[in-house]
């Protein structure tokens, strides 16, 4: 069985010549500056549903759509006291790296499944291959 994860955030009615497109909880601060963006912007949106799916709520969440754009930029991801005795140090890693504000220093697509947060998963599926 395949189970993939979509944004269902698209489904949604667009003015003409509306460029942005996304659901904005899980938008990337280079997607509200209408920069130029790659695949980073889909490593932020999954450290986003990564935070949600441990701590079952929505990080940037807000009111508005301005309030949660206004969040995005003029706040930086932090883990809470609260957030760290839940998860472990290399979560904490994951979770810091996927969500870094600049572009250019959020861990790279390329190398996120490396990232040493799927360890467990990959020496269960290696015993599990066997």
């Amino acid at each position: 069985m395949i189970y993939k994860i979509g944004d269902f955030g698209f489904a949604v009615k667009k003015q003409i010549n509306q460029d942005i497109v996304g659901t904005p909880i899980f938008m990337s601060p280079e997607l509200f500056r209408e920069e130029p963006y790659g695949s980073e912007v889909d490593v932020w949106a999954y450290g986003l549903l990564v935070h949600y799916l441990l701590f079952k709520e929505h990080y940037f969440m807000d009111v508005t759509e301005n309030k949660v754009k206004n969040r995005v930029l003029n706040s930086r991801y932090q883990l809470t006291e609260k957030h760290m005795s839940a998860i472990s140090p290399v979560t904490a890693n994951f979770l810091m790296g996927c969500l870094e504000f600049d572009k250019n220093k959020r861990i790279r697509a390329e190398v996120l499944a490396n990232h040493p947060v799927f360890n467990y998963v990959r020496e269960k599926t290696i015993l599990l291959m066997r």
